[in-house]
């Protein structure tokens, strides 16, 4: 359960930071704030992947926290270092697929019951 309360938190913090970069005013209708909050996550998966080492991550409670910030960058480049290029590509293309048409079911779902 402790490591729960740490991806909890882990979660909670990144939602505060995501929040708190969105109140950046940009001058640009490009969602360079998300782009950026997206990149910092890379940046802190990325560092704490490497600071485990090849063994990978044992589940430290620190780790634990951490390693919530972009998942799907650090398995993608993990496919790709494998040598999986086919299975690296076909997993961007579906997470960023997947993800879309969850976006329109759920505008969809919200539109048919309201």
């Amino acid at each position: 359960w402790s490591n729960c309360l740490f991806v909890a938190l882990g979660g909670g913090l990144g939602a505060v930071g995501r929040y708190l970069l969105s109140l950046i005013a940009a001058p640009w209708s490009f969602p360079v704030m998300t782009l950026l909050t997206n990149f910092l996550g890379a940046v802190v998966i990325g560092a704490v992947a490497q600071a485990a080492g090849p063994d990978k991550l044992d589940g430290t409670a620190i780790e634990v926290l951490l390693m919530i910030f972009s998942t799907f960058s650090l398995e993608t480049v993990e496919l790709l270092e494998q040598g999986r290029w086919a299975a690296g590509g076909g997993y961007i293309l579906a997470s960023v697929g997947l993800c879309l048409a969850g976006v329109l079911l759920g505008r969809a779902l919200v539109w048919k019951i309201l």
